[in-house]
């Protein structure tokens, strides 16, 4: 079977998401250099590893099941990991409250170890705490996410001495876990400090073509956060080389991830028409080949391209459907409910963009996603614009406040600030011309002050 980076369900990359994340499915062999025993196991155990050696993961699942029914085997740690792979083929599956119960399962029996044997078999402990934020993060829970996945590398730093018989997976599986913490950061508005993650997973990888997977969605991840920063064209090469890699393998999925996040970096340089043709072949892999999330996704990039060309019911028409195909209380919801607040503002409805972009801001800021709590502040800001002037203004220095606090994050010199800055004045300009219209020059002066 080959490692996941992204699962067919994922709700990450406006990665990404993304997460961002691989999931390697294998045999845990190591237990004091002997692996785990294995006598009397149920033979559907092994059928169930096979099959997903094979990619057949609905097959794999009915198998995991029966083996997680027999008692054939009782010995903790073989059912942990019985368990983890059940959890990781659920997970691909889609399927994540099953997914998370058998991961809890798992480490319940993976702390049922002495302290010794917990030791050593650490990347066990370490994988468990990956798949658990993977499972955070497709809910939206960044903050439980970003704590499980540092727990995850605290575990894998404390069993150093097995990293010599691991042929690579120590690094591996560190970064995954380093490229699990950045895309948390990225989220969050943390540019510097997940430049800083990203480059150190990279660190890790090797030439091996085992690492290929790490690498194509580290260099995808890359690509998103310089997106999300605005440095649109370096964002171009580090996603090239992602989408080279996912053809190498023939994983489509994450090869349309590239191409949403190619779609999103031509649109920011202006070339609409190549982002057209990004966003629609994403579409048309996304529905080939049942990709949900992904077609979501394709359709909400089409609505910003109708909204460049002022074609504001074709955008309403693709972004009520995305909205209907987007999972509640999720990050994407949240991310079209701010695309149609603005939409709505420019067809004058506004007491429907007020209620569309109240819901993303109370959400953003549950989930501190920053970069969209300032663009639904700023939304907001328009809504009361028509009727309550001084409330039009509160929500527009709240979007100052939250640009300042992000622009000091971004990652490299004054060059990306200023890039980063490019679609942040709005709320500026808006204030500023409140002011002016209130007869404020001097409180109008200084907000055109810091916007210098």
């Amino acid at each position: 079977m080959k490692p996941l980076y992204k699962s067919k369900s994922v709700k990450l990359i406006g990665r990404r998401t993304v997460i961002l994340i691989l999931l390697f499915i294998f045999s845990w062999t190591y237990v004091a250099g002997q692996g785990f025993v294995r006598s009397g196991e149920d033979s559907s155990c092994l059928a169930a590893r096979t099959a997903a050696g094979k990619d057949n993961y609905e097959e794999a699942s009915q198998l995991i099941k029966r083996c997680l029914e027999s008692k054939s085997s009782t010995d903790a740690q073989v059912r942990a990991e019985n368990l983890l792979i059940g959890a990781e083929i659920e997970f691909y599956l889609g399927n994540a409250l099953q997914a998370l119960d058998y991961a809890k399962l798992a480490e319940d029996h993976y702390l049922s170890l002495g302290e010794k044997q917990r030791k050593l078999v650490g990347w066990f402990g370490a994988r468990l705490k990956k798949i658990r934020a993977t499972l955070e993060v497709e809910a939206g829970a960044y903050q439980s996410a970003l704590i499980l996945y540092q727990e995850g590398l605290t575990i894998l730093n404390a069993t150093n001495e097995t990293a010599q018989n691991s042929g690579g997976e120590s690094g591996r599986l560190k970064a995954d876990l380093l490229a699990g913490v950045a895309f948390v950061q990225l989220k969050t508005g943390l540019y510097s400090e997940a430049i800083s993650n990203l480059n150190s997973a990279l660190a890790e990888l090797t030439d091996s073509p085992q690492d290929n997977y790490s690498r194509g969605g580290i260099l995808n991840d890359f690509g998103h956060l310089l997106n999300e920063q605005r440095s649109h064209r370096q964002a171009i090469g580090y996603l090239e080389k992602s989408a080279d890699i996912w053809q190498r393998e023939k994983d489509l999925f994450n090869f349309a991830m590239t191409q949403q996040n190619l779609a999103v970096a031509h649109r920011g340089i202006g070339d609409y028409k190549q982002a057209q043709i990004y966003f629609e072949r994403v579409r048309d892999l996304a529905v080939k080949n049942k990709f949900e999330d992904l077609e979501t996704m394709s359709l909400q990039g089409l609505a910003s391209l109708f909204q460049v060309r002022d074609e504001y019911k074709q955008a309403a028409e693709s972004l009520q459907k995305a909205l209907g195909q987007a999972s509640a209380d999720s990050v994407r919801r949240a991310e079209i409910l701010w695309r149609l607040s603005a939409n709505q503002i420019q067809t004058g409805e506004t007491v429907k963009a007020r209620t569309s972009a109240s819901e993303c801001y109370e959400w953003a800021s549950a989930q501190k996603i920053e970069n969209l709590r300032y663009l639904c502040a700023t939304n907001l800001g328009e809504t009361y614009l028509p009727d309550s002037p001084p409330t039009a203004e509160k929500w527009f220095q709240t979007a100052i406040e939250i640009t300042e606090k992000l622009s000091r994050r971004v990652a490299g010199r004054e060059p990306e600030k200023v890039y980063f800055m490019q679609d942040k004045s709005a709320a500026y300009h808006k204030l500023i011309k409140l002011f002016v219209e209130a007869n404020n020059p001097e409180q109008a002066f200084a907000v055109g002050e810091k916007l210098k």
